[in-house]
Formats: structure tokens, sequence, C-alpha cells
């Protein structure tokens, strides 16, 4: 939905050429894959780009400059995927829509607030029935674990297969898979190839893009 899966490559690439590191957006993509499935994913990536790079600096030290910088791009450089919010609108005339994402408050508070470009064209914060982040469910497990999309059911009392899911993660979609809701997947090309051979597995419906979904 937010055309953002790129962005933290950008973010940190930004962070390296604060330190005098120059690495291709590329070369990142391919790095932080790797770890981006483990626990604490981004503690073991910075501890690995700190290590690869020779930085005298610490993990924490490293996110917090990452975190100074994306508050900046976020604000600055991210936009809605092509054709959603013309979807989003019109689903909304019909159907009661949520939100579940593994994004924090505070990024869907830039989004809503700062970035301008957003905020214009669609405010999260007002437009959906409602909204769920992972810090709603502080016992409950993130993608690809169901329970986000668990606790939606729950709250509204409604049954999977009155539902749909739209992701673009093999993550989001196996937690919609597991949750029992049929899930369609929109492609977002910086989705490892892996993870698109995957997805198959799990959903047969796919879109290429937000504007080939006809209402």
């Amino acid at each position: 939905m937010i055309d953002s899966l790129n962005i933290w490559n950008v973010i940190d690439q930004a962070v390296l050429k604060g330190l005098n590191i120059v690495v291709p957006l590329d070369i990142l993509q391919q790095e932080h894959t790797i770890f981006f499935k483990k626990e604490n994913s981004y503690i073991h990536y910075a501890q690995f780009l700190i290590k690869n790079h020779h930085l005298e600096i610490t993990p924490e030290e490293f996110l917090k400059m990452r975190w100074q910088i994306a508050d900046s791009i976020l604000t600055e450089q991210v936009d809605f995927k092509n054709g959603v919010v013309k979807i989003l609108k019109k689903l909304k005339e019909q159907y009661v829509l949520i939100l579940a994402t593994s994004s924090t408050k505070h990024i869907l508070s830039i989004y809503a607030h700062q970035n301008q470009k957003m905020a214009k064209r669609l405010c999260l914060e007002t437009f959906f029935d409602m909204i769920l982040t992972q810090e709603d469910i502080p016992f409950g497990k993130g993608k690809p674990e169901p329970d986000i999309y668990l606790t939606v059911l729950k709250k509204y009392s409604v049954k999977p297969e009155k539902c749909l899911i739209f992701e673009d993660s093999l993550e989001g979609i196996q937690a919609a898979y597991h949750s029992g809701i049929d899930v369609i997947h929109v492609n977002d090309p910086f989705i490892p190839f892996e993870d698109k051979k995957s997805i198959q597995k799990y959903t047969p419906y796919h879109l290429k893009k937000w504007s080939d979904f006809k209402i």
C-alpha cells in the first residue's frame, strides 16, 4: 500500500554516507535480505554493517542515527503506491477497511501528519475504520504469525471467509494464510525473488500493480 520497502535501504545508505562509507543500494538490498527474517533483525544488521565496514560505533549508536535520518526521509520521500488511493476510496464506499501493519505508530504518525504529500491524498489515521500495529498486540507475535489478523476477526466477530487481505510481503501473506483469510498478493519489485516463489504456495491471487484490481 505504501511504497516504503526500498526506503530502508536508502536510509541505511544515508547513515553510512554520514560515516564516509559509500555502498550501492543494490548491495544493501542483498545484505538486508539476509537479516530481515531474524529476530531483532535491525540489531543483527547493524552489527554486520559495523563489522563489514570497520566502523567505530556501537549497534545502538548506529540505530539511533538510523531513526534520526529515517524521520526526515519518511517525511520527504515516501508516498502511496500508484493506484492504491483510488482503490481504497472505492472500497471504503462499500466495506469496512482495516489497516493491520508491521509499521510502528510513530511511522504511521509521520505518514499522517508530517508527510504532506501523503496526508493531502489520504489521512491514514482518520480514513480506516481501525488501525492495528504490532504495538497493539503486546502478547502476540508479528507477521508471519497470524495474531494481528486474528485480533481483527475477534474484534469484529466476523468469519474469515467474509474478509479479504491485500499484502505484498511473504511474511504478511503467510500471516493472512494462517488466519484463514483469503489474501491477494500485490507485487513489489523489492521483494526477494525466493520470497516471490514461496508466495505462490499461499495464494492463487496476484496483482502486478494496484490498478489491476477491479471492483
